[in-house]
């Protein structure tokens, strides 16, 4: 089970990286210990994963969690925590879990892939990206920022989600 799991670890080791990396901002001492972390806990904790059960999203699941602890232990940096983000992020993320087979890194995949379907979206549903994806603004402060309720500007961030999950699946299925 251990060479399995090297295995898995290793195919998904970019997708981990970059999903921590959004959760924790950037903080990239925060983002390494988190992987360390998450890893370590994956392997200890094996044989709760289920057959037929997605990896990237079950490992996904203990980052969050290995996250939320590291940031409780040092007080220090930030994490997502908004779970209408988290959900997002999760939609997004488990759309690319299906194509990480090939010949293509997952990362330049993955930038490929978010460049061409961000750049396809309305200038407020991609404004709603960058502010809380790549800015790092949490839902209230990208609402503020863009003079929007909160309401809509979380509807508005939904809706960008979603147009993003269609366009992801639509490319997997069109290099598949």
């Amino acid at each position: 089970m251990n060479k399995a799991f090297n295995i898995l670890a290793q195919q998904h080791q970019a997708m981990l990286l970059n999903y921590v990396k959004a959760l924790c901002y950037g903080d990239s001492h925060m983002v390494e210990d988190v992987v360390q972390e998450a890893f370590l806990a994956a392997q200890q904790q094996i044989d709760s994963f289920r057959e037929g059960e997605s990896f990237g999203r079950w490992l996904r699941g203990i980052a969050r969690n290995k996250a939320l602890e590291v940031y409780r232990a040092s007080q220090k940096g930030k994490v997502v925590t908004d779970s209408r983000v988290i959900e997002g992020m999760e939609e997004v993320y488990g759309a690319l879990d299906e194509s990480l087979a090939g010949e293509e890194q997952w990362t330049d995949r993955i930038r490929r892939w978010m460049r061409h379907c961000t750049d396809l979206l309305s200038v407020p549903h991609k404004t709603a990206v960058v502010r809380v994806y790549i800015e790092g603004m949490s839902l209230r402060e990208a609402a503020v920022a863009e003079k929007a309720s909160f309401d809509a500007f979380a509807q508005r961030l939904s809706r960008a989600r979603e147009q993003i999950r269609k366009c992801v699946q639509i490319q997997s299925e069109r290099e598949s």
